[in-house]
């Protein structure tokens, strides 16, 4: 299981992160962006930004699934990685669950498959997706999900984006005792997993929450989960 997660922030704080992806995929790579977490007429612009984000990366070929519930395992094993957009987390996991992507997904990662995931996508991968109310970036739960459990993919770890320390840290502090560990990533931090072990590979800490009880990692620096 080889997946990157990013924290939402803009895009210029991530060139390491760029570089760690290419290296992760053979050359002439494909990927499959998708954009569901936000609106549809935003989908060409997500494709937009995505090339250009990866322009210097020479991929042979980015392509969009915008409608999960049409996706077919024998479209998806044609690429080698997914990318998952940020956007509205609750307006995602109501697509995820309305579709068979979770069962594509693990067979996707089962061989070899690679994800990329930022904000919502990161977050709607952990265990308990109300990480999202959390903060001043809080998203609005406008589909009226009641139900938060995200795909669960991450070890039974929970996912918080955005992060910011000096705002967040007591509410984070008060999940991670009531719900459950989760990874809190500000808008400058990456991590890159392989299974249980971890390495921060953006520019920003990564915090851990477990029990209560905090334990941060600096950039570079490895973990386990």
């Amino acid at each position: 299981m080889q997946i990157i997660l990013t924290g939402g922030g803009d895009s210029k704080y991530f060139k390491s992160i760029d570089r760690k992806f290419k290296k992760l995929m053979p050359a002439l790579s494909n990927i499959m962006l998708i954009p569901v977490a936000t609106n549809r007429r935003n989908h060409s612009y997500c494709l937009k930004r995505i090339k250009e984000t990866f322009d210097q990366l020479k991929f042979n070929k980015i392509s969009v699934c915008s409608e999960l519930d049409k996706l077919k395992y024998d479209t998806l094993e044609l690429h080698h990685a997914l990318y998952i957009d940020g956007g509205n987390t609750f307006k995602l996991i109501q697509s995820i669950r309305n579709s068979n992507f979770k069962k594509l997904v693990t067979k996707f990662i089962a061989k070899n498959g690679i994800i990329n995931a930022d904000s919502a996508g990161a977050i709607v991968l952990g265990k308990n997706i109300s990480t999202a109310l959390i903060g001043k970036i809080a998203d609005k739960n406008s589909v009226q999900i009641n139900k938060y459990q995200g795909m669960n993919m991450l070890h039974n770890y929970s996912i918080h984006c955005h992060f910011d320390p000096k705002e967040e840290m007591q509410e984070l502090l008060k999940f991670s005792k009531l719900k459950g560990a989760t990874l809190a990533l500000t808008e400058k931090t990456a991590i890159y997993l392989n299974g249980r072990k971890g390495e921060v590979i953006g520019l920003g800490h990564l915090y851990i929450f477990k029990n209560g009880k905090l334990k941060v990692i600096k950039p570079k620096e490895r973990f386990n989960l």
